[in-house]
């Protein structure tokens, strides 16, 4: 799951070039992650059941988090305040009902 963030960042990259609106920017993020998982559909329900064991918590929240917050970053996040963690929460809420919901 973690190289899936690292190659997604330069479509990413790609794909939001042209964009002035935040909105579309978070929305083609968020997209453009679901499609990294439309290939493991079939055992997705299982692996996030898996993810949410008490052992794996742990490893899938910081997954999340660093989803979340490769999305604002590439869209030029630089705020510094308690509105950082506010975003990425979220962010992080819109991305896994969108995963939940695909599933």
């Amino acid at each position: 799951m973690d190289e899936w963030t690292e190659s997604t960042k330069e479509k990413f990259r790609e794909e939001i070039k042209e964009d002035n609106d935040l909105k579309i920017k978070l929305s083609k993020g968020i997209k453009l992650r679901l499609k990294e998982v439309e290939p493991f559909l079939q055992v997705w329900p299982a692996a996030m059941a898996l993810g949410l064991s008490p052992c794996h918590w742990h490893g899938t929240a910081k997954r999340l988090h660093n989803i979340s917050s490769t999305i604002w970053h590439e869209v030029g996040d630089q705020d510094l305040s308690m509105s950082w963690y506010t975003k990425r929460s979220l962010l992080t809420g819109a991305y896994v009902s969108s995963e939940l919901f695909m599933v």
